[in-house]
């Protein structure tokens, strides 16, 4: 299925594909002050377009693409669709992409591209279209505060993190510094952890000899 962008994400842009064959009376209120791309193909056949639609078009004519085939042909328009919405989706990814289109035969696709976690929906008319404005900068997300650093477990607490996997403790002094650094999380620094190791050591919880390989006395 489509990903769902966090709330605190860019709004992705809109792409909208329209196979004119396959939509009479077609009517673009609903892309009217939106900001969105629109690629609407169009049949040999296809001579004249109505006043409205034209109307609105020239309204988004630096985001509008007119593809006109010059031949007829069986799925000639869906294939030729199909080729412009994987340029688009190639360069866009993160987009919203609408096919609009009555014609089953897209519906593979469809499916194919939302396993792919493409976020694209077809709709049967234009008027079902519906569209996240951009954000104005003032708008823009703030960033969220850095977490606070994770609070180093106390002495006791890191001897009883050893008792519990006493059979599978590491075997050198190099593994224990590195797994206690690991279990400590990010912050922790080598200096803080060769002090528990050195304390483990001085209170006679783990001894090491000339290799450095570890023998625990935790019981």
């Amino acid at each position: 299925m489509p990903t769902v962008p966090s709330p605190d994400a860019p709004l992705p842009l809109n792409h909208v594909f329209i196979d004119d064959e396959n939509v009479p009376n077609l009517n673009l209120s609903s892309i009217e002050g939106k900001t969105v791309h629109v690629t609407l193909l169009l049949g040999p056949k296809k001579t004249k377009l109505p006043v409205e639609q034209v109307q609105v078009l020239m309204k988004h004519a630096t985001s509008t693409h007119l593809i006109r085939l010059e031949k007829p042909g069986k799925n000639a328009l869906d294939f030729a669709l199909a080729y412009y919405l994987g340029q688009a989706v190639q360069r866009h990814p993160g987009a919203c992409f609408h096919l609009v289109s009555k014609d089953g035969d897209y519906d593979n696709l469809i499916e194919h591209l939302q396993n792919q976690h493409i976020r694209i929906q077809k709709h049967a008319d234009a008027s079902t279209l519906t569209f996240d404005s951009p954000r104005k900068p003032s708008e823009a997300p703030k960033a969220a505060a850095p977490a606070a650093p994770r609070k180093l477990d106390t002495f006791a607490e890191i001897l009883q993190y050893l008792r519990k996997r006493v059979d599978t403790a590491p075997k050198t002094r190099k593994k224990l510094m590195s797994d206690l650094k690991a279990h400590q999380g990010k912050g922790a620094t080598d200096a803080q952890i060769e002090k528990f190791v050195s304390k483990l050591e001085k209170d006679h919880h783990v001894s090491f000899d000339e290799k450095g390989k570890a023998t625990y006395h935790l019981k």
